[in-house]
């Protein structure tokens, strides 16, 4: 709700401003969470919100000669996909102990 509405604003900005590293930033950051929330929430996010973010920092890059920025968002973007991973296999850790846990002190 709210961040997507940060990042919606943030590209308007950029947009009125004209400034293409703004909506750069933004997008990137779009397709971060993209990334993130299809890694850990569901793969459905990646498609409907990261894939779109991406087609526009490429875009955005080579159409502004900022090949460079494109290089630096798709590494953010993965690093946001392994965080996003080891967030899921941690919480499926977590919660399996847990469980586990409970179910062997009620056998007791």
């Amino acid at each position: 709700g709210a961040y997507n509405l940060l990042l919606a604003t943030g590209i308007f900005y950029g947009l009125a401003k004209s400034n293409t590293e703004i909506q750069i930033l933004f997008a990137s950051l779009v397709l971060c969470a993209g990334v993130y929330g299809g890694v850990s929430v569901k793969f459905r996010i990646i498609i409907v919100q990261a894939l779109p973010a991406l087609l526009a920092v490429n875009a955005l890059c080579f159409g502004s000669n900022n090949v460079e920025l494109l290089g630096f968002s798709l590494s953010i973007a993965f690093i946001a996909g392994v965080i996003g991973a080891l967030w899921k296999w941690r919480e499926s850790n977590v919660s399996t102990s847990y469980v586990s846990q409970r179910a062997s002190k009620k056998r007791n």
